[in-house]
């Protein structure tokens, strides 16, 4: 046991009030989010090409605040944290190119760059001037039926090396959501003569952009399809005064933080989600507390979705995921169990939801079900093996979550899907740890496949369980901590990092879970989180949404749930 529990309880309390200083007063959760001077640089572009005045300055400024001495920009908004990344510096330099700064410096980083300079079609479009020659989908796809690409995405699952190319036509739901951006900026920019089958493809994507288009003024309620929907909008001969246009625009000045940038997206059911399973963990809680979680019960019980799945976001309820899901019904149940009350009618529809969207291998995608598979272990990214983003296959920290909500059930389906899950999850380790696609990444896949295991009744004794529980237990840092590198998301092996509150959290609420782990590295770990959350610790690059990110709010939901256990932990709970 820590020997002073009494800091432990400090820390805990802490982190619980900076914990509800997240909460909304709708019952949600919301916290920024970082990422890298992409977003911002391409809203900078954006502005440009429109002709409007306002936000530029502050743009600009700070992405020269984040330049490196160099004169790139790095693979994260910290350019201190981390190497120079080309599409970064590419796109930054291209934004303040524009506006006529001076970039000599990054010139001459660019000039004596000679890494992978394969950019994707997304950044490309934005970049490219016009005539210039760039990949994008061809318009003409826009005649495809939809149920073409789900038939051509089973048969990938069933014969993935005959049928690999499928994603080209049924790519990833967030990329099929960019599809109609690109292709009309695409047909628009490369300057040939578009004939009468393109313009009416054009007319057709035109159309479904405007059909998207959210009430808030967005697409998918993220920063980046705004940018390309707006974008394209323009292309086709909609000015910066259209309603359209101006509402986007309008989505876009709200998502501004500190410094100017823009907060990509705001993870409301995510976050909501999270912080509910936290905050349910905290032994005798506050009335604030109960006060709290009764508020985020109402609010993931009014943005379920009609199929019964949750999106991560509340304004986006028609896009819904399993992650999202699964951790709304954790959370539900959680608090059921405590005697909130929660519809049954919304904890059926959502594991029905859930259930349902299993794919043939026994895994859960983020997204689709049946689109796509992949290696064991690292899915490699889009400059590494094009197609990366295009692929949304069965990934370790996705299950991993749905066995933990599955673990609640006790019937004949949930029990054949756990199933299903775990012999998937036994072939997709990479050595003794899996990699998680939605956080960084070895220690987050990792943890989540070990607390679905655990929670779904898998042997502590299986020698794949507790060849992982050890790997962690061997991997902790002198200081007690456990942390990543963000470069492991690139990696086939795990990079191994200086320690962070949420890497530390993950690995100490895993190590719990089994009898046998070692139980000073379990007291270390949270003496570390202790230590740190008192000294005013922060959130670092932990995260990660098809590149690692920085999300604001995991520094107090994790780590406050790490806390709590422990404190059920050393009385035997």
């Amino acid at each position: 046991m820590v020997s002073n529990m009494g800091k432990v309880y400090l820390a805990r309390d802490l982190a619980v009030d900076k914990l509800l200083d997240y909460q909304n007063p709708d019952g949600s959760f919301s916290g920024a989010v970082d990422f890298n001077a992409w977003a911002d640089a391409a809203y900078l572009i954006l502005l440009h090409e429109l002709g409007v005045e306002e936000d530029v300055e502050d743009l600009k400024k700070d992405l020269l605040c984040r330049m490196k001495e160099d004169g790139s920009w790095g693979a994260l908004s910290d350019g201190s944290q981390s190497d120079s990344d080309y599409k970064s510096t590419i796109i930054a330099y291209t934004a303040l190119a524009r506006y006529g700064e001076n970039m000599e410096k990054t010139q001459r980083w660019l000039n004596t760059y000679n890494g992978s300079v394969w950019l994707d079609p997304y950044t490309e479009m934005l970049v490219r001037e016009k005539g210039e020659k760039f990949f994008f989908p061809p318009a003409v796809l826009a005649y495809i039926p939809s149920w073409i690409g789900k038939v051509l995405g089973y048969l990938h699952m069933k014969f993935p090396k005959v049928f690999f190319w499928s994603y080209f036509l049924f790519p990833s739901a967030w990329t099929r959501n960019a599809f109609p951006q690109l292709q009309i900026v695409g047909t628009r920019k490369n300057g040939r003569r578009i004939g009468i089958v393109t313009k009416k493809a054009l007319e057709l994507l035109e159309r479904r952009i405007l059909d998207a288009q959210l009430r808030n003024g967005s697409w998918f309620d993220t920063i980046l399809p705004t940018i390309g929907a707006i974008y394209a909008l323009h292309l086709s001969g909609y000015g910066k005064e259209a309603e359209c246009i101006q509402a986007g625009l309008q989505f876009l000045r709200m998502q501004k933080q500190e410094k100017g940038r823009l907060n990509r997206f705001d993870l409301t059911i995510w976050n909501t989600s999270l912080a509910l399973s936290s905050l349910l963990e905290v032994k005798d809680g506050k009335p604030e507390i109960r006060e709290a979680v009764q508020k985020g019960i109402y609010f993931l019980t009014q943005n379920q979705g009609i199929s019964g799945g949750w999106a991560f976001t509340h304004s986006n309820r028609e896009l819904p995921d399993h992650d999202d899901t699964a951790l709304a019904l954790i959370a539900l149940k959680k608090a059921e169990a405590q005697g909130f009350t929660v519809a049954k009618r919304t904890i059926q529809k959502g594991y029905g939801f859930l259930l349902s969207r299993q794919n043939l291998d026994g895994g859960w995608g983020a997204f689709d079900k049946n689109q796509s598979v992949k290696q064991p272990g690292l899915l490699p990214p889009y400059h590494v093996e094009y197609g990366h983003e295009l692929k949304d296959p069965s990934t370790a920290d996705v299950t991993g979550h749905a066995l933990l909500a599955l673990s609640f059930r006790n019937d004949r389906a949930a029990g054949e899907a756990i199933g299903r899950a775990r012999n998937w999850l036994m072939q997709d380790r990479a050595g003794n740890c899996w990699y998680g696609r939605w956080g960084l990444c070895y220690y987050y896949g990792t943890s989540r496949v070990l607390l679905g295991l655990a929670a779904a009744g898998e042997k502590q004794t299986a020698p794949y369980v507790k060849q992982s529980v050890s790997w962690i237990e061997h991997t902790q840092n002198d200081d007690g901590g456990w942390g990543e590198n963000y470069r492991s998301y690139y990696s086939k092996t795990p990079v191994i990092g200086k320690s962070t509150l949420e890497h530390t959290a993950w690995c100490v609420l895993s190590l719990m879970k089994y009898k046998y782990a070692d139980r000073k590295a379990i007291d270390r770990g949270i003496g570390y989180l202790a230590d740190k959350i008192l000294a005013g610790g922060e959130a670092s690059y932990a995260a990660a949404a098809i590149e690692p990110a920085c999300y604001e709010i995991y520094a107090s939901v994790f780590p406050l749930q790490a806390l709590a256990e422990y404190e059920k932990y050393i009385s035997g709970k």
